[in-house]
């Protein structure tokens, strides 16, 4: 792996000079196929999503003698900056793959000349179509997975006799709309009344007005953990990847809620690596009131209190569009990877085992009907 991130700077280039590693087998690189992918900024090192796609990305270039390099900047200028080198890679015979491992690039691309998208094939990883014909997109619905997942924590809740069990969800943010989708998709799963707000931050740790009142009772509650005085100072790009790196808000946040009078049983995480402030507090008080899952991936072995994952084959997608590219030189310019096809799933396993099988049964017995609202959803979109 750190072989091909070594030599993709100058294989790049156009020139022909002769590299080897060990086994002989890029002797001549001329013709190579490559592969650049931009993340958003800091993105590698999350231990799931990102690092998933770069694990998929790099056993897919080993695999078919292709050079592959991760392109992670420090800021959204910096991935501005690095898209333009992106596009910019004079190869011998142009075959060059860009893949946007998140559709903040979007904006960026929309900046450039058609000719200058032309030259490349570009992949904008979880985005609905657009009408550029110059770039493909493929994206894996979180509703499905998360109207499985409302509908586990139902079952979990009759199950433990908790007829008034609170569920909470914790968004990095109220603006990325795959977030979005999640959090419609589990409200809508766990069918039970729901305000339909997201609550800031500062109402949840002070208890301001319609928030203090309405958690009393709500058996459902959205909580995002970027406050709104931060979000004004932000673009939208800035906006859509706040929150997803606040480990110690999410860990202050659910200290503050769970002291309250009015503690939640479970909490649905859509807040990226943030769940390790989630995962953090579980381990430090042991209640079994305290509940959440991994989104995403699997992090049950953080956690006793991790009760299931609904999780994001996002490696197999990245696996299959380059081989698209490589067997067929394009990559169709729209693909759609949900829960009907196996790309989205909910995996229960490793909690208290009395209750295994009747979550899992729950997970069978609704998959079908998920399947179809996650198409009606998608078809609305």
């Amino acid at each position: 792996m750190f072989l091909i991130a070594s030599f993709a700077f100058t294989s790049c280039k156009g020139e022909s000079e002769s590299i080897s590693d060990s086994s002989g087998e890029y002797d001549s690189y001329e013709n190579t196929p490559c592969i650049a992918v931009l993340y958003p900024p800091h993105a590698l090192g999350d231990g799931s999503y990102y690092d998933n796609i770069s694990y998929a990305v790099h056993l897919s270039a080993l695999e078919n003698k292709a050079i592959a390099f991760d392109m992670v900047p420090e800021d959204l200028e910096d991935a501005e900056n690095k898209l333009i080198v992106a596009l910019t890679l004079q190869y011998s015979n142009k075959d060059v793959l860009i893949i946007c491992a998140d559709p903040l690039y979007l904006s960026f691309l929309e900046k450039h000349k058609q000719a200058e998208l032309e030259a490349q094939q570009i992949l904008l990883l979880e985005s609905r179509e657009v009408e550029n014909p110059y770039i493909s997109t493929a994206i894996l619905p979180n509703y499905g997975m998360s109207y499985l997942s409302g509908v586990v924590v139902k079952t979990l809740f009759n199950t433990l006799g908790l007829e008034k069990g609170k569920a909470i969800c914790l968004l990095a943010n109220d603006t990325n709309s795959q977030l979005l989708d999640g959090l419609k998709g589990f409200s809508d799963g766990f069918d039970e009344e729901w305000n339909g707000k997201i609550y800031s931050p500062e109402d949840a740790v002070f208890e301001e007005g319609e928030f203090a009142e309405y958690r009393k009772n709500a058996p459902f509650v959205a909580v995002k953990l970027v406050d709104d005085e931060t979000e004004e100072s932000m673009n939208n790009e800035e906006i859509s990847l706040a929150g997803f790196d606040k480990a110690t808000a999410a860990y202050v946040l659910s200290v503050i809620l769970q002291s309250s009078d009015n503690p939640y049983d479970f909490y649905y995480p859509l807040c990226g690596s943030s769940i390790q402030g989630l995962l953090r507090y579980s381990q430090e008080n042991h209640d079994y009131r305290f509940l959440t899952a991994g989104v995403n991936s699997e992090v049950m072995a953080y956690s006793d209190y991790v009760v299931f994952s609904a999780i994001k084959h996002i490696d197999k997608v990245v696996k299959l569009c380059i081989s698209q590219w490589l067997n067929d030189k394009t990559i169709p310019h729209f693909q759609e990877f949900g829960l009907k096809d196996g790309y989205t799933e909910v995996v229960v396993d490793g909690f208290l085992a009395k209750y295994i099988t009747v979550l899992k049964e729950a997970v069978e017995e609704s998959k079908e009907t998920a399947i179809l609202k996650e198409r009606e959803y998608e078809d609305k979109q």
